[in-house]
């Protein structure tokens, strides 16, 4: 019998030996860095969790080649392929560095518009008084930025109708390795019938896009092209050949549902907001300072210094991906002195090292003031990594914290929100970090006119 990770997560072994199930894995793995900074779990193979910085630092920044990310991106290179987010090692290298230049600070700068005319386009629609899911309202945000920025795609059900064929197709992935039973693909199952026609469409339709790219290329350089796809077109392989339309498809997908998904950690965001005036003042008199009457432009992000340490106490407390998983391939010493058997698997939980006392005194209070000045910063490298470290660090770091300052920058004008409860922290599929169900409601309460890019 071949166990999903999901499902494996939901048998843990407990204090006696004996299987519990129902047990929440964010909770299983806090109780369990509590025991030690390297600590086996009872998962049924070697496996460990690492809590020491230094030992973090190793596995993701100076000996990243002795760890694989092994399953998790394997099981899903049914729906990503190629892309950057399955390769190891030295194609890894290579294909991360054919792909950096749209996610670099010239071409994410050009997006500043269309992240603040996303967000207006959606909170349009909020009736004033009203309840919203505000984690919902804030991918459907992000989505048209991405399928703007990915495919350039401006129309809006198109983005929402190729968002609703990728997001079905990871889900199916998330449902397989949830289930008791691994079925392989081959198997004509329900699920992989469903699964095969979503993928077909979501390809047919991103291959149009290509074709269609290819066809309006221009090659005036004021008019620069600084769309994903438009860039990717250029990208080669080791081999110095251009990618093939079948990588291109791969690496499309991954960025596009990667990308829009963690624009949801500003629910977080508001929610700490919500329940701390003096911050959502901070965040407010920033904004007045700035901006004005105005609108953001390019230079918001440099200058918008307070809203950024909001953020950076967010993904503190709340990281979207709060677990990383690695699997060693030769034996290791670790810097702590604890030894690694090949094949072993480890764990890394940005979550658990975030909210460590000893590193965040308080880490259930939401202090941004942390981050105010790099000087006086309480804790190693290591322990803060809500984006990664090393070479498999996030590629679209700055995208996030750019999507995130103009995001803020808009709701905090233009709207208060009053949280329904207290949102529980879940992850679904043992990676993301969300609230329970998908859910954060919220009555939003219109601020007044403010200006607006499309009345301009």
């Amino acid at each position: 019998m071949f166990y999903g990770v999901g499902r494996i997560f939901r048998w843990f072994l407990s204090e006696n030996g004996q299987y519990s199930i129902g047990i929440d894995s964010i909770d299983f793995i806090q109780r369990q860095s509590l025991k030690g900074e390297f600590f086996k779990l009872n998962l049924g193979r070697k496996t460990y969790l690492l809590s020491n910085p230094e030992d973090i630092q190793y596995v993701l920044m100076k000996k990243p080649l002795t760890f694989d990310k092994s399953w998790f991106p394997r099981d899903f290179k049914r729906f990503l392929g190629k892309s950057i987010l399955n390769n190891e090692g030295a194609d890894h290298r290579h294909q991360r560095r054919s792909l950096q230049s749209p996610w670099m600070k010239p071409s994410i700068s050009t997006l500043v518009k269309q992240m603040y005319i996303d967000a207006e386009a959606v909170a349009s629609r909020w009736v004033d008084g009203g309840e919203v899911n505000v984690m919902d309202e804030l991918v459907n945000m992000g989505l048209l930025t991405m399928a703007k920025f990915v495919f350039d795609i401006d129309d809006e059900k198109e983005a929402f109708d190729i968002h609703s064929l990728a997001v079905r197709c990871h889900r199916n992935m998330c449902k397989q390795k949830n289930g008791a039973v691994m079925i392989p693909s081959f198997i004509p199952t329900k699920r992989n019938r469903v699964y095969e026609k979503d993928n077909r469409l979501i390809e047919k339709r991103i291959q149009g896009y290509i074709n269609k790219k290819r066809k309006s290329r221009t090659t005036d350089v004021e008019n620069a092209d600084t769309s994903v796809i438009g860039q990717i077109l250029d990208a080669k392989d080791m081999s110095g050949k251009v990618l093939s339309d079948e990588v291109i498809i791969d690496e499309l997908k991954g960025f596009f549902i990667a990308g829009s998904d963690p624009i949801r950690t500003l629910s977080w965001t508001l929610y700490e907001l919500s329940q701390n005036k003096q911050l959502k003042r901070n965040v407010e008199n920033e904004l007045v300072d700035i901006l004005g009457e105005e609108t953001p432009d390019k230079d918001f992000y440099k200058k918008s210094k307070y809203l950024n340490t909001v953020y950076s106490e967010t993904v503190r407390k709340y990281p979207h991906a709060w677990i990383f998983h690695r699997r060693v391939n030769e034996p290791v010493t670790l810097p702590s002195g604890n030894a690694l058997p090949k094949g072993a698997d480890i764990f890394i939980s940005p979550l658990v090292m975030q909210r460590m006392d000893k590193y965040f005194p308080n880490p259930e209070q939401f202090l941004p003031e942390r981050f105010s000045d790099k000087k006086n910063k309480t804790w190693p490298q290591g322990a803060y990594l809500p984006f990664g470290l090393g070479p498999r660090n996030c590629i679209g770091e700055h995208f996030a914290r750019m999507q995130a300052a103009i995001t803020l920058a808009y709701l905090c004008n233009n709207f208060d929100f009053d949280f329904l409860e207290k949102p529980d922290l879940y992850s679904p599929n043992f990676m993301v970090l969300q609230a329970s169900d998908h859910v954060m409601k919220a009555n939003v309460t219109r601020k007044g006119m403010a200006r607006s890019y499309t009345s301009e």
